[in-house]
């Protein structure tokens, strides 16, 4: 598979090359604008600009003013994660017609945010029956053209609603998909990994005929606890050490490895690897502590490490089924949402073993509104309870205590549970085009939905493995 930067300079070579000649620039000053610059021979890229950036030059390339380019400029290319997409826009949006805005890919982002804010709700509602290609897809789609043009409106005014309009339809299409990848499977058990799993497994209690399906256990674990517990020599140290955090080295070590040491001014000028391995003999006491305590927690849950284990997982780079696999000396098959590939993944050219209901590929590959969007998804589906911080003596979890308010989290289920029974009644739910039910997610950005300033301000997620805590609507991803 290629490289964010090899794909994001042939993805551009393969969308421009008829605009060779036209006068092209580049705006954002991230780790791949000058990969682009470097390679994109022949171009026309008359330079690069960002209207948030306070020097003229960057990397010995001049920044262009907006002067200079409502003057110059035929194309600007916004070069950004796709999930930054609308806020880079709202940056630009305000230069001539005449200059295109576009993506990487040449999508025309100023026809895709005007269409967003200037449909009407029946024509945005009209745009779906494309995606409509099963009987199941048009009985979904025209539930929720009710909702929306007869029953509740434009105006969601409750996370009840929030849930079960938008975001239930395609949940319970990823758990239909899940369900019938699980049949599918040899597999013995099934692992729901705590707070990502928590839904699945209550929607797991709902189903009328288990016979058919393998035990389901809600697993307590997390990337910090199943890292810890999967070191046992240098080179396992610096593999953790090497995954993302963006917390400063006071917190680093407490919070990614559970030791705490008052910090020298030296350490403080080591990168996150150095300073782990300075600290590698404490780290690897704590974890053989940490290892025995999640075996006894295995042993009690009765998981036989020789059974054929399936675990599921939301979206993620493969941590935990990495570290998971080293404390049970054998693979694991692993379903997950979207499965992302890029360098920042621990596990990176893995193939066998794991499928992804929306596929897999870096983060500038993401094309659905429920991929470069999957911290709000993220932040839906978690559970009602800490993160697991580690595994105690008596094998019995330990958690972080919740920084956020949870307490809408039971709206969630019951939107979630409520649409389960309506639509499919005693029988097992059904898979829907993907495109439908993430194209149907993607309406809360229309202008024509009003969603409460109450409900938006609930979906924060905590991340303390990146020491990240993120709001999408708040941050402004998200309309």
């Amino acid at each position: 598979m290629m490289t964010e930067g090899e794909y994001i300079v042939d993805t551009f070579q393969k969308a421009f090359g008829k605009d060779r000649s036209k006068r092209i620039c580049l705006y954002g000053t991230g780790r791949f604008t000058k990969l682009l610059l470097e390679r994109l021979e022949g171009f026309n890229i008359v330079g690069v600009t960002d209207f948030g950036y306070e020097k003229n030059t960057w990397e010995g390339y001049r920044i262009l003013s907006k002067e200079d380019v409502e003057e110059r400029v035929n194309i600007l290319v916004l070069i950004a994660n796709p999930a930054n997409i609308h806020l880079v826009y709202k940056k630009v949006k305000q230069l001539p017609e005449r200059i295109k805005i576009y993506t990487i890919e040449k999508r025309d982002v100023r026809e895709e945010e005007r269409f967003h804010e200037q449909a009407t709700l029946q024509e945005a509602v009209e745009r779906l029956k494309k995606y409509v290609i099963s009987a199941e897809d048009k009985a979904v789609l025209e539930r929720f053209s009710g909702k929306l043009l007869y029953d509740t409106g434009c105006e969601i005014q409750d996370v009840y609603s929030f849930i079960n309009i938008f975001v239930a339809p395609w949940l319970l299409s990823y758990f239909a998909w899940f369900l019938n990848r699980v049949r599918e499977s040899k597999a013995e058990i099934v692992l729901l990994p705590s707070r990502d799993g928590y839904l699945f497994y209550r929607l797991f209690g709902l189903l009328q005929d288990c016979g058919s399906l393998p035990k389901a256990i809600y697993f307590y674990t997390s990337r910090r606890c199943a890292a810890v517990a999967s070191i046992e020599n240098e080179q396992d140290v610096e593999v953790i050490a090497r995954q993302l955090y963006k917390g400063n080295k006071r917190t680093f070590l407490e919070e990614r490895f559970g030791i705490k040491v008052s910090l020298k001014e030296e350490d403080l000028l080591l990168d996150n690897v150095e300073l782990a391995l300075r600290y590698k003999e404490k780290i690897l006491e704590k974890a053989r502590m940490e290892r025995a305590c999640l075996e006894t927690y295995l042993l009690k849950e009765g998981i036989d490490k020789s059974k054929n284990i399936l675990l599921f997982d939301f979206v993620g780079r493969g941590t935990i089924q990495y570290c998971l696999e080293k404390i049970m000396g054998r693979s694991l098959d692993c379903l997950y949402y979207f499965r992302v590939r890029d360098e920042g993944s621990i596990e990176r050219e893995r193939t066998n073993g794991v499928i992804s209901y929306s596929g897999e590929g870096n983060l500038y590959m993401a094309k659905l509104f429920t991929q470069r969007n999957q911290v709000l998804f993220e932040a839906i589906v978690t559970a009602p309870h800490g993160m697991v911080e580690k595994i105690e003596k008596d094998g019995n979890p330990f958690f972080r205590r919740e920084k956020n308010d949870k307490s809408y989290f039971a709206e969630v289920e019951k939107a979630c549970t409520d649409y389960y029974k309506e639509m499919y009644q005693d029988k097992y739910p059904e898979e829907i085009n993907l495109e439908l039910v993430d194209r149907m997610a993607e309406m809360i950005e229309y202008d024509c939905i009003f969603i409460d300033e109450k409900v938006k301000k609930c979906f924060t997620i905590d991340d303390p493995y990146q020491s990240m805590h993120t709001n999408p609507f708040m941050e402004g991803f998200i309309k």
